[in-house]
């Protein structure tokens, strides 16, 4: 493999794709010389909404090249909240994320 592309997508129940994260060739260079290589993927601040998700992933080389391998349904796990309480309670159907925000309120 002389220009790997590796990408995962956190599937939610619902079997929607909620994140997709790449790494591909020239920006990291991996899977190029015998032994292993090990990507590390890091959110700083991965703000999933609650439910079960499991990982799709896929291995290959560029569009038009060679896919190698794609593996779905793995790595299950599930985002339970302890922060704080919504209203009408934590739901996964009502969205796929929660954003980082602020309100605020102007009376006119």
């Amino acid at each position: 493999m002389l220009r790997a592309c590796f990408s995962f997508q956190i599937m939610n129940q619902y079997q929607q794709p909620v994140v997709h994260a790449f790494a591909y060739y020239p920006e990291l260079r991996f899977g190029s010389t015998l032994g292993q290589s090990v990507l590390t993927c890091t959110f700083p601040s991965l703000r999933l909404n609650v439910g079960e998700f499991r990982l799709r992933t896929f291995l290959s080389e560029p569009p038009g090249g060679e896919i190698y391998e794609s593996i779905d349904g793995i790595c299950p796990f599930e985002v339970i909240r302890t922060d704080k309480t919504a209203l009408w309670g934590w739901r996964p159907e009502v969205c796929a994320y929660h954003e980082e925000l602020d309100w605020t309120s102007t009376e006119l």
